[in-house]
């Protein structure tokens, strides 16, 4: 378990508890600040709070309609109805062409640069820059493209099923 305490003029004002192999404990005051480490025993069976750590997350193959794309189930099941969190890493050079969604698609980029151009075709010049640590609303039903040119990724969040349509059935995903 990590734990995170945030101070102010030496006064705890919160705590952040994540899952992780080793616990670390940070005390502070306004001259002086220890650091402890300790192996922390796994959250028991059924524990409320369900987290990852990013050197453990096991990347898996995207869905045909991302190829070469890589991505990390984090809640639920993108592919039934409910909530679902999946994170997707793809390599420099990767386009999506022009496609859509059924429900509202919600993005946060965690790292690299994602291109988000508006339809009704592929149109560079009409995009949207999203930068790590940048979130976008993907409005359900709207056609749109993704391009990076740098490795990305992106923690994709919704109300599933996750469906994805190509807005020209000629067009394929560009993968280096």
């Amino acid at each position: 378990m990590k734990t995170l305490t945030l101070f102010s003029l030496g006064l705890a004002v919160a705590t952040l508890s994540l899952r992780a192999e080793t616990q670390r404990v940070v005390a502070a005051t306004s001259t002086t600040t220890t650091t402890t480490t300790t192996t922390a025993a796994p959250p028991p069976a059924g524990h409320p709070i369900a987290g990852y750590v990013a050197q453990d997350m096991k990347w898996i193959e995207a869905p045909p309609s991302l190829p070469n794309a890589q991505m990390v189930v984090l809640q639920g099941d993108p592919t039934k109805a409910g909530p679902y969190t999946v994170r997707l890493k793809f390599p420099a050079g990767y386009r999506v062409p022009l496609h859509f969604h059924d429900a509202d698609v919600n993005l946060t980029v965690i790292s690299g640069l994602l291109y988000i151009g508006i339809g009704p075709t592929f149109d560079q010049s009409n995009m949207k820059e999203v930068g790590a640590t940048s979130f976008a609303l993907l409005p359900a039903k709207m056609k749109h493209t993704e391009w990076c040119d740098v490795e990305t990724i992106v923690q994709m969040h919704g109300i599933g099923p996750w469906t994805m349509h190509q807005a020209d059935a000629n067009a394929t995903v560009r993968a280096p």
